[in-house]
C-alpha cells in the first residue's frame, strides 16, 4: 500500500503524487507529506514532472558513455574496420599510447563533459616532454574525437583546427643515421 494525494495542476490536469510507502511512512508524516505537495502545486509547481525530469537526468547521466568505454569501443571498430583496418603492431602502439598518457582521472569522466583545454592541455604536455609520443598521441587522440563526432557522442571535434603545429608538431628527421 502506498500514500498518495490527488490534486489539478495550474494547467487543468489531474495529478497524482505518491507520497511514499504505508509501513515505511507514518500517518501522521504522510498527511504532512500532503499539506507540503499540495501547497506546491498550488504554487504553479508540478511536482510529478518535477520527479520525471529529474529520473531523466539520472537516466541520460547513466547511459553517458565515459571516455574508456568510447576508446575501447574505438579501437574495436578500427581493428574490425572492412575498409583500411589497424595492423596488430599498430593497435598494440595505440593502445599503449593511450594507457600510458590518457590519465585516470580523464578516463572515467564522461566523453560530453571532457572540454577542449583538457585535450589540448593533455596533448601539449605530453609533447613538451616526449616530442615523438606527443605527435603520436594527437594522431590516435584526433582520430578518436573525429569518430566520436561521428557516432554523435560529442557534439563538435575539440581540437582546433590545423591545431597539431602548435600543440604536437611532427618530429623532423633525424639527419645523420648508421647504415
Amino acid at each position: 500500500a502506498t500514500w498518495s494525494v490527488r490534486a489539478f495542476t495550474s494547467d487543468g490536469r489531474r495529478t497524482s503524487i505518491k507520497l511514499g510507502e504505508h509501513p515505511a511512512l507514518r500517518v501522521i508524516d504522510a498527511r504532512r507529506q500532503a499539506l507540503i505537495q499540495l501547497g506546491a502545486v498550488q504554487t504553479g509547481r508540478d511536482p510529478v514532472g518535477e520527479r520525471r525530469a529529474a529520473r531523466e537526468v539520472r537516466r541520460a547521466a547513466a547511459a553517458a558513455i565515459n571516455v574508456e568505454q568510447a576508446l575501447a569501443d574505438w579501437q574495436q571498430a578500427r581493428i574490425n574496420a572492412a575498409e583500411d583496418p589497424w595492423s596488430r603492431t599498430y593497435a598494440s602502439r595505440v593502445a599503449s599510447a593511450l594507457r600510458v598518457h590518457i590519465p585516470k582521472r580523464l578516463r572515467v569522466q564522461p566523453l560530453r563533459d571532457v572540454r577542449r583545454d583538457a585535450w589540448t592541455g593533455l596533448l601539449a604536455r605530453v609533447a613538451q616532454e616526449k616530442p615523438g609520443s606527443g605527435a603520436f598521441l594527437y594522431t590516435a587522440v584526433s582520430s578518436f574525437l573525429g569518430y566520436a563526432e561521428a557516432r554523435g557522442w560529442i557534439e563538435a571535434h575539440p581540437l582546433p583546427r590545423r591545431g597539431r603545429a602548435l600543440i604536437a608538431p611532427h618530429v623532423a628527421p633525424r639527419t645523420r643515421v648508421l647504415d
